[in-house]
């Protein structure tokens, strides 16, 4: 007699549907919660990076020979050394935005023998006046001082203008402004004259969190915010860093926060230079650059007589104690060697 055979398969039951629904629902609050909290953590960093104003400061003397210029609404620190030869005087412009250059001015004295050289600070920075209106500070504002520097304190029809990083994007500003006052431009370690634009939101950030990781967040305290600004720029000025003593010897940096940032945005809030929209320049133009630094290509565009000459240094060591080159360089250049 067959024997039944019985097959047993078991039901496998359906999961819940209202697990996944809630393990979904939970991802998506948190996921809009960390969203949330992001988006005040970045309106505070932005307010936190935008100052509305910038603590005042009388102007001071430079040691070593340092005077003062009343030029319009400001009162300007500068420094003057050298003979009068009958050649066109140098000027320096070699601080940062809102920071101290004359400190550099002994840098170069090889220039003493044969010109007069001049450094200041300009509005809003080091030594000279800070007013606490930011308006005070735009990129415009300051070429119009550096004509008032070259009429009221240079007193020459045209000058040698030595810019270094931003003071180069200044001083090129000035060139294209100014056109007949600048006898020759020299620019070290230039940044592009129209400023260093982010590309992305990603690269806004980026800088944000190196400057937060190299001297925490700004306060909102405009004096407080000063201090800031002197960390962060002994932390990233490769000058400083190479000499540790040389801030304290040359009374460094003395930085303005409101000020850096004004000017910042100043620059890279201007209509992006294109080949195009600018006119050639006759200018003798020598640009000294770094060890693996690039010179702006606008510039090559905007001054065709342009010489560029690479020293085996790193970015900024242009100006330090121990690097000849760049000295033999500018007098080879103002010689007409170069």
């Amino acid at each position: 007699m067959p024997v039944p055979i019985f097959l047993y398969i078991p039901c496998m039951s359906a999961p819940p549907v209202e697990q996944p629904r809630r393990f979904y629902a939970t991802v998506g609050a948190a996921a809009v919660i960390l969203l949330f909290l992001a988006s005040l953590f970045l309106i505070f960093l932005t307010n936190r990076f935008s100052p509305t104003a910038t603590a005042e400061r009388p102007p001071s003397v430079a040691p070593a020979g340092g005077s003062v210029a009343y030029l319009g609404d400001f009162a300007i620190s500068y420094r003057a050394t050298g003979v009068d030869r009958g050649r066109p005087p140098v000027i320096l412009l070699l601080g940062g935005p809102g920071e101290s250059g004359i400190g550099y001015h002994d840098r170069f004295r090889f220039l003493d023998s044969s010109r007069r050289v001049i450094s200041y600070d300009p509005r809003g920075s080091g030594r000279s006046e800070v007013k606490a209106s930011l308006s005070h500070y735009t990129l415009g504002a300051l070429a119009g001082e550096l004509e008032s520097m070259r009429e009221h304190v240079a007193k020459a029809e045209s000058v040698v203008v030595i810019g270094r990083g931003f003071g180069a994007a200044l001083a090129v500003r000035y060139a294209r402004d100014y056109p007949g006052r600048v006898d020759r431009l020299i620019l070290l370690s230039p940044m592009p004259p129209d400023g260093i634009r982010y590309e992305s939101i990603t690269d806004l950030l980026g800088e944000t969190a190196r400057a937060i990781m190299t001297a925490g967040i700004p306060p909102a305290d405009p004096a407080a915010a000063d201090r800031w600004q002197d960390r962060y720029t002994l932390a990233t000025d490769h000058v400083l860093r190479a000499e540790p003593m040389l801030a304290a010897r040359l009374d460094l940096p003395r930085a303005s926060y409101g000020t850096a940032r004004s000017l910042h945005t100043s620059l890279v809030s201007s209509r992006k230079w294109t080949p195009r929209d600018l006119t050639p320049l006759p200018t003798a133009t020598l640009a000294l650059a770094g060890k693996d630094e690039t010179v702006p290509g606008i510039l090559q565009a905007l001054f065709p007589e342009m010489t560029t000459v690479r020293a085996d240094a790193q970015p900024d060591w242009l100006l330090s104690a121990q690097h000849h080159a760049m000295a033999e360089a500018i007098l080879q250049f103002l010689e007409g060697a170069v």
